[in-house]
Protein backbone atom coordinates (compact mmCIF):
# COMPACT_ATOMS: atom_id res chain seq x y z
CA UNK A 1 0.00 0.00 0.00
CA UNK A 2 1.01 3.51 -0.96
CA UNK A 3 1.31 6.21 1.31
CA UNK A 4 1.23 9.75 0.70
CA UNK A 5 2.98 11.62 3.40
CA UNK A 6 4.53 15.51 3.74
CA UNK A 7 7.88 15.50 5.39
CA UNK A 8 7.83 18.07 8.38
CA UNK A 9 10.59 20.31 6.21
CA UNK A 10 8.17 20.40 3.32
CA UNK A 11 5.03 21.88 5.25
CA UNK A 12 7.40 24.02 7.07
CA UNK A 13 8.40 25.68 4.16
CA UNK A 14 4.91 25.10 2.25
CA UNK A 15 3.72 27.34 5.06
CA UNK A 16 6.20 29.87 5.15
CA UNK A 17 5.82 30.43 1.29
CA UNK A 18 2.03 30.76 1.91
CA UNK A 19 2.82 33.56 4.77
CA UNK A 20 4.91 35.36 2.55
CA UNK A 21 2.51 35.39 0.25
CA UNK A 22 0.02 36.44 2.27
CA UNK A 23 1.98 39.28 3.73
CA UNK A 24 2.93 40.33 -0.05
CA UNK A 25 -0.61 40.55 -1.49
CA UNK A 26 -1.78 42.49 1.88
CA UNK A 27 0.85 44.91 1.82
CA UNK A 28 -0.16 45.99 -2.20
CA UNK A 29 -3.42 45.73 -0.72
CA UNK A 30 -4.99 42.97 -3.36
CA UNK A 31 -6.92 41.11 -0.32
CA UNK A 32 -9.94 42.49 1.32
CA UNK A 33 -9.42 45.84 -0.58
CA UNK A 34 -12.37 46.73 -2.27
CA UNK A 35 -14.09 49.47 -1.75
CA UNK A 36 -17.82 50.60 -2.87
CA UNK A 37 -20.13 53.76 -3.11
CA UNK A 38 -23.50 53.59 -1.13
CA UNK A 39 -26.00 52.42 -3.71
CA UNK A 40 -29.10 51.72 -1.87
CA UNK A 41 -32.40 53.32 -2.11
CA UNK A 42 -35.08 52.94 -5.00
CA UNK A 43 -33.83 53.94 -8.16
CA UNK A 44 -36.45 54.23 -11.11
CA UNK A 45 -35.42 54.09 -14.59
CA UNK A 46 -36.28 54.11 -18.18
CA UNK A 47 -34.84 51.96 -20.85
CA UNK A 48 -34.76 52.02 -24.37
CA UNK A 49 -34.90 48.54 -25.43
CA UNK A 50 -33.40 47.38 -28.90
CA UNK A 51 -35.20 43.79 -29.46
CA UNK A 52 -35.05 43.98 -32.86
CA UNK A 53 -33.24 40.30 -33.01
CA UNK A 54 -36.82 39.35 -31.22
CA UNK A 55 -38.92 41.30 -33.81
CA UNK A 56 -40.41 43.50 -31.36
CA UNK A 57 -38.13 46.75 -32.63
CA UNK A 58 -37.06 49.80 -30.35
CA UNK A 59 -39.46 50.61 -27.66
CA UNK A 60 -39.72 52.15 -24.70
CA UNK A 61 -39.73 50.98 -20.65
CA UNK A 62 -39.72 51.99 -17.17
CA UNK A 63 -39.35 50.51 -14.12
CA UNK A 64 -38.29 50.69 -10.15
CA UNK A 65 -35.32 49.14 -8.76
CA UNK A 66 -35.21 48.63 -4.97
CA UNK A 67 -30.90 47.83 -4.22
CA UNK A 68 -30.28 46.90 -0.64
CA UNK A 69 -26.50 47.02 0.03
CA UNK A 70 -24.82 45.18 2.82
CA UNK A 71 -21.09 45.94 2.18
CA UNK A 72 -20.16 45.96 -1.71
CA UNK A 73 -22.75 43.31 -2.12
CA UNK A 74 -26.49 44.29 -3.34
CA UNK A 75 -29.92 42.71 -3.69
CA UNK A 76 -32.04 44.20 -6.35
CA UNK A 77 -35.89 44.10 -5.73
CA UNK A 78 -37.54 44.45 -9.73
CA UNK A 79 -40.90 43.60 -11.33
CA UNK A 80 -38.96 40.67 -12.78
CA UNK A 81 -37.70 39.34 -9.33
CA UNK A 82 -34.85 39.77 -6.85
CA UNK A 83 -31.66 39.55 -7.80
CA UNK A 84 -28.09 40.03 -6.28
CA UNK A 85 -24.90 41.69 -7.40
CA UNK A 86 -21.76 43.80 -6.68
CA UNK A 87 -20.73 47.23 -6.23
CA UNK A 88 -17.10 48.15 -7.59
CA UNK A 89 -16.76 51.63 -6.74
CA UNK A 90 -19.48 53.58 -7.99
CA UNK A 91 -20.42 50.44 -10.49
CA UNK A 92 -22.98 48.01 -9.83
CA UNK A 93 -23.41 45.17 -12.09
CA UNK A 94 -26.02 41.91 -11.23
CA UNK A 95 -26.89 38.88 -13.44
CA UNK A 96 -30.28 36.68 -13.11
CA UNK A 97 -32.67 34.83 -14.86
CA UNK A 98 -36.61 35.36 -14.87
CA UNK A 99 -39.38 33.87 -17.18
CA UNK A 100 -40.64 35.89 -20.25
CA UNK A 101 -43.50 35.10 -22.82
CA UNK A 102 -43.28 31.99 -22.67
CA UNK A 103 -39.49 31.07 -22.24
CA UNK A 104 -36.51 32.72 -19.80
CA UNK A 105 -34.77 35.86 -20.06
CA UNK A 106 -31.21 36.10 -18.68
CA UNK A 107 -29.42 39.77 -18.33
CA UNK A 108 -26.80 41.35 -17.23
CA UNK A 109 -27.00 44.76 -16.25
CA UNK A 110 -24.38 47.31 -15.38
CA UNK A 111 -25.41 50.95 -14.20
CA UNK A 112 -22.88 53.99 -12.85
CA UNK A 113 -24.28 55.72 -10.32
CA UNK A 114 -23.06 59.21 -10.30
CA UNK A 115 -24.81 60.61 -7.06
CA UNK A 116 -28.60 60.24 -7.32
CA UNK A 117 -27.92 59.37 -11.10
CA UNK A 118 -27.73 56.52 -13.19
CA UNK A 119 -26.91 55.77 -16.89
CA UNK A 120 -25.79 52.40 -17.96
CA UNK A 121 -27.21 49.26 -20.19
CA UNK A 122 -28.46 45.32 -20.08
CA UNK A 123 -27.64 42.75 -22.43
CA UNK A 124 -29.96 40.10 -22.14
CA UNK A 125 -30.97 36.66 -24.07
CA UNK A 126 -34.25 35.29 -24.47
CA UNK A 127 -35.10 31.43 -24.79
CA UNK A 128 -37.78 29.44 -25.38
CA UNK A 129 -39.66 26.43 -28.17
CA UNK A 130 -36.24 25.70 -29.78
CA UNK A 131 -35.34 28.99 -30.77
CA UNK A 132 -33.23 32.04 -29.30
CA UNK A 133 -32.42 35.90 -29.69
CA UNK A 134 -30.72 38.23 -28.10
CA UNK A 135 -30.66 42.25 -27.29
CA UNK A 136 -29.33 45.21 -25.60
CA UNK A 137 -31.02 47.97 -23.32
CA UNK A 138 -29.67 51.59 -22.18
CA UNK A 139 -30.49 52.66 -19.08
CA UNK A 140 -31.00 55.65 -17.57
CA UNK A 141 -32.99 57.11 -13.61
CA UNK A 142 -32.69 58.59 -10.88
CA UNK A 143 -32.65 57.50 -6.74
CA UNK A 144 -35.66 59.09 -4.60
CA UNK A 145 -34.15 57.73 -1.40
CA UNK A 146 -30.85 56.15 -0.45
CA UNK A 147 -28.05 59.55 0.34
CA UNK A 148 -26.31 59.43 -2.68
CA UNK A 149 -22.81 61.86 -2.46
CA UNK A 150 -24.91 64.88 -4.70
CA UNK A 151 -27.83 64.99 -2.37
CA UNK A 152 -31.61 64.02 -2.87
CA UNK A 153 -32.40 65.61 -6.41
CA UNK A 154 -35.74 63.95 -7.17
CA UNK A 155 -38.64 64.34 -4.15
CA UNK A 156 -42.26 62.19 -4.67
CA UNK A 157 -45.06 63.87 -3.22
CA UNK A 158 -48.29 61.99 -1.74
CA UNK A 159 -49.90 62.44 -5.45
CA UNK A 160 -46.57 60.68 -7.16
CA UNK A 161 -45.43 64.29 -8.49
CA UNK A 162 -42.18 64.47 -8.97
CA UNK A 163 -39.80 67.36 -8.53
CA UNK A 164 -36.43 67.54 -9.77
CA UNK A 165 -34.76 70.65 -8.17
CA UNK A 166 -31.03 70.03 -9.99
CA UNK A 167 -30.59 67.67 -13.05
CA UNK A 168 -26.65 66.51 -13.07
CA UNK A 169 -25.24 66.06 -16.89
CA UNK A 170 -21.74 64.97 -17.13
CA UNK A 171 -21.14 65.19 -13.41
CA UNK A 172 -22.63 68.64 -13.45
CA UNK A 173 -25.54 70.15 -12.07
CA UNK A 174 -27.96 72.13 -14.59
CA UNK A 175 -29.76 75.27 -13.50
CA UNK A 176 -33.30 74.34 -14.17
CA UNK A 177 -35.94 72.36 -12.14
CA UNK A 178 -38.53 69.54 -14.27
CA UNK A 179 -42.32 68.96 -12.86
CA UNK A 180 -43.49 65.99 -14.03
CA UNK A 181 -46.81 64.76 -13.32
CA UNK A 182 -48.25 60.55 -13.09
CA UNK A 183 -50.80 59.71 -15.65
CA UNK A 184 -52.49 56.46 -15.90
CA UNK A 185 -51.74 53.96 -18.90
CA UNK A 186 -54.88 51.88 -19.75
CA UNK A 187 -52.73 49.30 -21.24
CA UNK A 188 -50.11 48.98 -18.42
CA UNK A 189 -52.08 49.72 -14.98
CA UNK A 190 -49.33 48.93 -12.78
CA UNK A 191 -46.72 50.26 -14.64
CA UNK A 192 -45.08 54.02 -13.29
CA UNK A 193 -45.83 57.15 -15.85
CA UNK A 194 -44.97 60.85 -16.23
CA UNK A 195 -46.03 63.40 -18.35
CA UNK A 196 -43.84 66.47 -18.72
CA UNK A 197 -45.57 69.13 -16.62
CA UNK A 198 -43.23 72.13 -16.59
CA UNK A 199 -39.78 73.33 -16.60
CA UNK A 200 -38.57 76.53 -14.60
Amino acid sequence: MKVNRLSGKGTSLSVAALMLFIVVLMGTGSVYSQSCSNVAGTWYVDAYVDATNCGEGIYYDTGVYYVTQNGCNISVEAEEGTFYGTVTGNTMTWTGSYPSEGGTVTSTITLVATGDYLTGSESWTWSGFGERCSGTSDIEGWRESGGGSEGDCATVSDDLTITIPCIYYNGSPLDIEVILVPYRNPEDPFGFYWQLGAIY
